[in-house]
C-alpha cells in the first residue's frame, strides 16, 4: 500500500525528485537572484557625505520646482485646464506637494526603523534608550497618514470632547498637547543625537523651519496676502520635513560607520585650564617634595639610586664595586705610571694588586690627589666620596 502525498502519486514531483538525484536540475534564475547576493537594507544607507548633500539639493530643487508652479496658477489654468490648479495648489491635501510631504514622513518613519535595528546591538546601551527609534517611527507614521486623511481634525474633536467632561473646555488644549509632545520628542531625540553633528544639525534646522511653519499664520495675517502666505507656509513646512528626513539619513549612516569600526577616534580631548594660583600651588608642592627627599637621602646626595629594603650590605657593596669603572674598582693611576716610567730610577715591583674595591683602611696622600684630578677620571665629588665609603665597609666586612 501506498501512502497518502508521497511522490508516487505526483509524477512532477517524482521527476523533480529525480532531477535533483541525478544532478540534472535545471535552473530558472542565475547566482544573483539568491539570498546572498541581493542587498540589505542598509547598503540604502549613503554613507558619503556628497551622497548626502546632493540628495538634499535635489529635494530643495523639487520644493522650488513646487513653489514656482503655484505661483503660476492662473496661467496654467488659462493655458493648460482649470483643473491643472488644484493638482499643483500647495494648500491642497490632494495636491502633489501633500504627496510629498507625505511620502518623506513615510521615509523618515522607515529610516527611524532602520536606526532601531541597528542601535539595539551597541553594548554600552544598559538602559535601553534605542526604544526611542520606535517611538519615532510611530510619530512620523502618524504625521503621513495626516497629510491626506486629516486624522488631526477628528484628534482635536476628541481631545476637545473629553475636555469639556472634565471641565476642560478650552481652545488651546490641542496645540499645548501637540507642542508639549513635539518638544518632548526634540528633546529625546537630541540626546540620542548627540554623537553626530551632522545630523543634530539638519534636526534642529528642520524643527525651526516647521515650528516657523506653524507660528507664520498667526503672525503674519494681514501683512501678506493670501497666496504668499501659502507659499510661505507650504515652503517652510515642506523644507523643515525634508531636513528632519536627511538628519535621520545621516544619523542612520553614523551609526552604520559606527558599528563597522569606520568612524575616526575622537583624538581632540580638552584638558580643564588650570587657574594661575592652581599652577603655582602645584609647582610649590613638586618643589617641596624634591627638597624632602633630598634631605631624606645620605648626605644630601639626591642622585643617589634608591636600592630595595631586602638588599644586604655585601650585596649592595659588591653591586655598587662593579657598577664603577674598571680603572677606578682596580686603583689605577695613569698618570703617575706615565711619570715612574719617564724617571731615570728603576721601577719599584709592582705589590700584589687588592681585591677588587678593597684598600687598606689607611688614609694616606694619594687619595687627597684622587680629589684632585677628577677631570682625568671622569666622576664626581659624590661619586668618589661614595667609593671610599665603600671601601672602608668592605674592609670591615673582611675583618
Amino acid at each position: 500500500m501506498t501512502q497518502l502525498g508521497s511522490e508516487s502519486d505526483d509524477p512532477a514531483r517524482a521527476a523533480s525528485g529525480d532531477a535533483l538525484a541525478t544532478g540534472q536540475f535545471r535552473e530558472t534564475y542565475t547566482s544573483q537572484a539568491r539570498r546572498d547576493a541581493q542587498p540589505r537594507l542598509t547598503d540604502l544607507i549613503p554613507t558619503r557625505r556628497r551622497v548626502l548633500a546632493a540628495w538634499y539639493a535635489a529635494g530643495v530643487v523639487v520644493i522650488g520646482l513646487l513653489e514656482g508652479l503655484h505661483s503660476r496658477l492662473d496661467w496654467l489654468a488659462e493655458q493648460v485646464a482649470p483643473a491643472v490648479p488644484r493638482a499643483l495648489d500647495l494648500a491642497e491635501r490632494g495636491s502633489f506637494a501633500a504627496w510629498f510631504s507625505s511620502a518623506w514622513l513615510s521615509i523618515t518613519a522607515l529610516t527611524s526603523v532602520l536606526v532601531y535595528s541597528l542601535r539595539r546591538h551597541r553594548v554600552d546601551d544598559y538602559r535601553g534608550r534605542y526604544r526611542i527609534w520606535i517611538w519615532a517611527a510611530l510619530a512620523w507614521m502618524a504625521l503621513a497618514m495626516n497629510q491626506t486623511a486629516q486624522w488631526d481634525e477628528l484628534m482635536r474633536a476628541v481631545v476637545l470632547r473629553a475636555g469639556s467632561r472634565v471641565g476642560l473646555n478650552r481652545d488651546w488644549l490641542w496645540p499645548v498637547l501637540c507642542g508639549t509632545a513635539a518638544m518632548a520628542c526634540a528633546a529625546r531625540l537630541t540626546i540620542e543625537m548627540r554623537r553626530s553633528t551632522l545630523s543634530l544639525a539638519l534636526l534642529w534646522t528642520g524643527g525651526l523651519a516647521w515650528l516657523a511653519a506653524v507660528l507664520c499664520p498667526p503672525l503674519a495675517i494681514g501683512s501678506l496676502d493670501t497666496q504668499s502666505q501659502t507659499m510661505l507656509v507650504a515652503g517652510l513646512t515642506l523644507s523643515g520635513q525634508w531636513t528632519i528626513l536627511w538628519a535621520h539619513m545621516a544619523y542612520a549612516r553614523h551609526v552604520l560607520l559606527d558599528a563597522h569600526g569606520l568612524l575616526a577616534p575622537r583624538t581632540g580631548i580638552k584638558r580643564p585650564r588650570l587657574a594661575r594660583r592652581t599652577r603655582k600651588v602645584a609647582a610649590e608642592r613638586e618643589t617641596s617634595a624634591a627638597a624632602a627627599v633630598a634631605e631624606s637621602s645620605p648626605r644630601g646626595n639626591a642622585a643617589a639610586p634608591r636600592r630595595p629594603a631586602a638588599e644586604t650590605t655585601s650585596e649592595r657593596h659588591t653591586n655598587d664595586s662593579a657598577s664603577l669603572p674598571a680603572k677606578v674598582a682596580t686603583g689605577a693611576k695613569p698618570a703617575l705610571a706615565a711619570g715612574a716610567a719617564a724617571s731615570d730610577k728603576p721601577a719599584a715591583p709592582a705589590k700584589p694588586a687588592a681585591p677588587a674595591g678593597v684598600r687598606l683602611g689607611v688614609h694616606t696622600d694619594d687619595e687627597d690627589e684622587s680629589d684632585d684630578d677628577s677631570a682625568d677620571r671622569g666622576l664626581s665629588r659624590a661619586e668618589r666620596k661614595r667609593l671610599k665609603r665603600q671601601q672602608r665597609g668592605q674592609v670591615r666586612n673582611a675583618a
